[in-house]
């Protein structure tokens, strides 16, 4: 391999204009791919709408436009009659447990022998102590 040689025929020393490759800022180089997206984006838009327009479809998309909106409205007002057609389940309230009768005072009423669950709490000899008394 020759070496490059300068104009008085000396070898040439690394001249500052040449630089050398330095690693690509990726902040820089996502800001101009997305510019570059976008700049391809409405080319393609304004292209479209120069094709629609010379077609002369742009009356029929708003047409067929209109028409799509008049169904969703008439499926929307079939599914709310629908809706306020069906009743929502009956609350069923249980009997139990029973609720006291008040008086005229306001204050609950005593229940009868009768009314009253019969209850009884057993204290098993286990459960006493050596004199004979519950633990506590």
């Amino acid at each position: 391999m020759t070496e490059a040689k300068d104009d008085k025929g000396e070898p040439a020393a690394a001249s500052p204009a040449v630089e050398t490759k330095a690693a690509p800022d990726p902040a820089k180089a996502v800001k101009e791919g997305l510019g570059l997206l976008w700049q391809a984006a409405r080319g393609a838009a304004s292209e479209i709408q120069r094709e629609v327009e010379k077609a002369g479809i742009g009356g029929h998309i708003r047409a067929a436009a209109g028409e799509i909106e008049s169904a969703a409205q008439a499926a929307s007002k079939e599914l709310e009659s629908f809706i306020a057609r069906v009743a929502p389940p009956p609350r069923y309230q249980s009997d139990w447990p029973p609720k006291p009768s008040t008086t005229a005072t306001g204050a609950e009423a005593s229940t009868s022998p009768s009314d009253a669950v019969p209850m009884r709490i057993v204290i098993e000899p286990a459960d006493k102590d050596e004199t004979g008394e519950p633990k506590t």
